[in-house]
């Protein structure tokens, strides 16, 4: 059940804490091809599409937060010049804070732009293996190192 605004406002006044109804899996088991172990798969293809649009989102959102905090640290450093002149103190040469702000952010900007495509591909293929192991309910070869890669 979905609580409305006046809800959750008069819940939050007497300080009770609302629930929304837990959403059901997308997946659920099935019986395994050789009538063996029951595996994961799709209820039907409106339950795959929503967990591969939501999958998309949260990879690309990860995926966009990874390539923020490495392009900050590129920018840095690209702006800031080597390190031997920053410790013999002439790294700046002449820089003033706001020029070095500018660049830091002018390069950042790049950097993410260059990323942000990177990642919605990133999203689109994994998602999509994801979704498509799922939904025949078949199970990856074991990985190298002994275990089940599920």
């Amino acid at each position: 059940m979905r609580w409305s605004a006046a809800q959750r406002r008069e819940a939050e006044a007497l300080d009770i804490v609302l629930y929304d109804k837990p959403l059901e899996p997308p997946r659920g088991a099935v019986p395994g091809p050789d009538g063996g172990s029951p595996r994961l798969a799709f209820k039907g293809e409106k339950a795959r599409a929503a967990f591969v649009r939501d999958c998309k989102r949260q990879v690309a959102g990860s995926c966009e937060q990874g390539a923020r905090a490495a392009c900050a640290v590129k920018a840095v450093r690209h702006c800031s010049g080597p390190v031997w002149l920053r410790w013999l103190g002439l790294g700046r040469a002449g820089k003033s804070w706001e020029e070095q702000e500018a660049c830091e952010a002018a390069q950042a900007a790049a950097c993410m732009a260059e990323a942000a495509p990177q990642c919605a591909g990133h999203a689109e293929s994994f998602c999509e293996l994801v979704a498509e192991r799922d939904r025949r309910g078949v199970q990856l070869a074991p990985a190298e190192g002994g275990g089940a890669r599920r």
